[in-house]
């Protein structure tokens, strides 16, 4: 049997484990990752690929805006290879209710540092000529594309570097704290490899999977599963990212991916962690909200869906949640679990916007130094990712598929 001895046993490769993971390396913190899948197939890679700048929810939740504001800044510069395109996006106005909706989103946008432009219809059709002639305006606004298979390869990359292990394919077959130290035993299902990982603290960063694995530790958190489904076009049809000036709802976004086009995304609860195909009502809740912004928009221009899955509770999480609506926060959730639960050296970090994942890894590295005595430099927490050096052969929107 294998043994490995860290500092630290990061559960989860997604982004928020990977750059956590490269957080603590960057400090001097020895590191192993887990996770239970081949790297990256989760909610990480299946996400509507949006940078958001805050704009979406300057309005509706102010206190995200402002996060979103400053992590979006923060990754134009640390993976500016990430971003496919620089082209702000359009946020459309098609009925005289965007005009007001406009008005306060551009106060709402100038107070967490974005100056929208107004955008003349006959230039906004000019750039994007399948959009809707019904347009009567647009705001630009700097959400951009951001392609995450080539952000998180080139984290793997980083990571191998560090040298940092990266165990793929794993799942826990035993876990014990003893001398205020966690054993972990995991069996590699490629080679059948049984190894027992010493970790003097363990994150949990593993996206939908976070509740079993937290079980397995002794904490029961009170949650539910949330599906977000996205539809992909086989053409591309716009040059940027189209939402409306209107509040959030299913299918308000278009987004360029390559030759693709993407839309969604939908929101339903479900019962179990496994991503499941989009149900009929959430694909015609796409296409009815696309047919607003496009021309001549039908159910049969989309080729598949594809989906993840995230875990939400509200922030009472301990006395548990009677119902979770659209509207909830999308902010992230970081769970000293000594403190809530009397679990010793375990904490858990709950995404909600891909674009807050930097942001999170430095509140959750902060939290690992605390409680294992080390020292948090954020200095050396602002590098810089190199990309990676090979192209991945796979790209946002083509791996999960279901086919309609």
């Amino acid at each position: 049997m294998k043994s490995y001895k860290v500092n630290v046993c990061v559960i989860g490769a997604g982004v928020t484990g990977l750059s956590i993971s490269l957080d603590l390396a960057k400090l001097g913190i020895s590191c192993i990752v887990v996770n239970q899948d081949t790297l990256n197939l989760a909610a990480s890679l299946n996400f509507a690929g949006v940078l958001h700048s805050g704009a979406r929810y300057a309005i509706t939740d102010f206190p995200l805006a402002k996060l979103c504001a400053e992590s979006s800044r923060a990754l134009l510069q640390k993976v500016p290879f990430a971003i496919v395109d620089r082209t702000k996006a359009y946020y459309i106005g098609t009925d005289i209710s965007h005009e007001s909706y406009a008005e306060d989103l551009i106060d709402s946008c100038q107070m967490i540092g974005i100056n929208p432009n107004y955008v003349a219809p006959e230039d906004v059709l000019k750039n994007e000529p399948h959009l809707t002639k019904d347009i009567k305006f647009a705001l630009e606004i700097p959400d951009y594309v951001l392609d995450p298979v080539i952000l998180l390869k080139a984290y793997i990359e980083q990571l191998e570097k560090q040298n940092v292990k990266i165990l793929k394919n794993t799942s826990l077959t035993g876990i014990s704290f003893t001398n205020e130290q966690w054993n972990i035993e995991v069996k590699e299902h490629q080679n059948e490899q049984l190894s027992i990982i010493k970790a003097d603290l363990v994150v949990v960063a593993a996206g939908a999977w976070s509740a079993d694995v937290l079980k397995l530790f002794g904490v029961n958190i009170l949650f539910r599963y949330i599906s977000g489904s996205m539809a992909v076009i086989p053409q591309k049809l716009v040059k940027r990212i189209i939402s409306f000036c209107e509040p959030s709802s299913s299918g308000d976004s278009i987004i360029p991916s390559y030759n693709s086009t993407l839309i969604g995304s939908t929101w339903r609860q479900q019962e179990i962690s496994v991503p499941t195909p989009a149900i009929f009502p959430e694909v015609k809740e796409i296409v009815h909200k696309a047919s607003q912004g496009l021309q001549d928009f039908n159910f049969n221009l989309i080729n598949h869906t594809y989906s993840a899955v995230r875990i939400a509770f509200d922030e009472n999480h301990m006395t548990g949640i009677d119902f979770i609506d659209r509207k909830k926060k999308r902010d992230y959730h970081i769970l000293d679990c000594e403190k809530l639960y009397s679990v010793k050296r375990l904490i858990s970090v709950f995404g909600g916007k891909f674009t807050l994942y930097n942001t999170m890894s430095k509140s959750a590295t902060h939290l690992v130094c605390d409680k294992i005595k080390a020292d948090f430099r954020e200095d050396l927490l602002e590098y810089n990712v190199s990309p990676p050096t090979q192209k991945p052969d796979f790209h946002l929107g083509s791996v999960e598929k279901h086919l309609l």
